[in-house]
């Protein structure tokens, strides 16, 4: 089994209206970066800047014993 990351963004509400939808997008990312970076998830829901959930994320690592076995 490999290693496997899914987000997913619902971009059709305010917080991504305009020109500050690639600005929203960048700072989900890097909220979610910095969740998977300090080991405090590998799971979760996004929210926008407004507070509203607009997505998912996933984090599933491989298994170490199926690496080495094969």
């Amino acid at each position: 089994m490999t290693d496997a990351f899914k987000l997913e963004l619902e971009m059709g509400n305010a917080a991504f209206e305009g020109e500050q939808r690639y600005a929203e997008v960048a700072r989900i990312l890097r909220d979610t970066a910095n969740k998977i970076q300090h080991g405090a998830q590998t799971s979760g829901e996004v929210f926008d800047i407004n507070g509203n959930c607009v997505g998912s994320w996933s984090l599933d690592p491989a298994d170490e014993e199926d690496e080495t076995n094969g």
